[in-house]
């Protein structure tokens, strides 16, 4: 009888024991991806006043040229822009900001109209006597 009961003790510790262990590798493991995702942003984009290619490419690089953009890529028929970017470097206004300089309205953020006035006429909009 007291085998009996020093075994249950000893495999009710041990079993104890890996369960801890496993909730702890897997509050370990969560934590990581915790910080992975929170380290990791992605945000689209209204760009209502792209028109053609030549828009979506400069706003494209306008975006990439920025430290900690992944990588950007602009949907025409939506007018939107998909932007995978490092958090920790950049906010949601720094990729507007770079779309506004670029000629372009960004969310709420309106163009900066010197680069808007640069641009090709393709690249302007209709109310403007552009787009295709």
């Amino acid at each position: 009888m007291k085998r009996f009961a020093l075994f249950a003790a000893l495999l009710s510790f041990v079993f104890s024991g890996c369960e801890q262990s496993s909730k702890e590798s897997a509050n370990s493991n969560g934590s990581a991806a915790q910080t992975s995702l929170a380290s990791a942003g992605e945000t689209v984009i209204k760009v209502p006043t792209v028109q053609c290619n030549s828009c979506a490419s400069k706003v494209e690089k306008a975006l990439q040229g920025l430290a900690g953009v992944k990588s950007a890529k602009v949907t025409l028929a939506a007018k939107t822009v998909a932007v995978s970017f490092a958090a920790e470097q950049l906010q949601l206004a720094d990729l507007e900001k770079a779309i506004a300089a670029a000629g372009y309205d960004a969310n709420d953020t309106k163009r900066d109209a010197a680069a808007y006035d640069a641009l090709d006429a393709c690249c302007k909009v209709p109310e403007d006597g552009g787009g295709h």
